[in-house]
């Protein structure tokens, strides 16, 4: 798939005021600087269509980005960032799962996870929370620009956890500083939509 134009839309707080349309959406989410907005300005071919900052929870709308005037990007504020008070981490945790259980035209969930760490418990809690709503998601890997070969291998992990569980979520592995896996990632999307 090629973008050949991509658009800011709107941020809502409320997934009812999000754009109302039927075209498909592809939602990113993840931990706090996790990579998030980098990984979107990599697939977009654009610089700051998302502001990157080094400062975790920037993101905390949900934001649409019309993509070729035929399906939607999505960027969902991130989870886990333990300096947000409890009032806001509800706020955000109510954002985050009204979007994803209310809105229809949501074709994929992509749940993005930190190559350089190992998977946190706050991931796997988000991981078998979608899968008891039964929602469709796929892992990517991030800020693998320094070791494929153990992102490789963490899939690899992944993948017998998951076999043992009956699931096999689609995974990708990227890099957007070296610009690795965003290809991939456009061909997954050009499938989903």
């Amino acid at each position: 798939m090629k973008i050949k134009n991509s658009e800011f839309i709107s941020s809502n707080l409320d997934y009812r005021k999000c754009p109302k349309t039927k075209e498909s959406e592809i939602a990113l989410i993840g931990r706090s600087n996790v990579g998030k907005s980098s990984l979107i300005n990599s697939v977009l071919k654009k610089k700051s269509i998302t502001k990157v900052s080094n400062k975790p929870g920037k993101t905390k709308f949900i934001n649409h980005f019309l993509i070729n005037k035929k399906w939607y990007l999505v960027d969902l504020p991130g989870y886990g960032w333990s300096k947000v008070d409890k009032k806001e981490k509800s706020k955000i945790k109510k954002i985050i799962k009204e979007y994803i259980l209310y809105r229809k035209n949501l074709s994929c969930i992509y749940l993005l996870i930190d190559s350089k760490i190992d998977i946190q418990k706050i991931d796997i809690k988000f991981i078998n929370w979608l899968i008891l709503k039964n929602i469709y998601f796929a892992i990517v890997l991030t800020k693998s620009e320094k070791n494929i070969n153990e992102s490789k291998e963490k899939i690899e992990n992944f993948k017998k956890i998951f076999k043992y569980h009956n699931l096999c979520p689609d995974f990708l592995i990227t890099s957007s500083h070296k610009k690795i896996g965003i290809n991939e990632v456009l061909k997954h999307i050009g499938k989903l939509i």
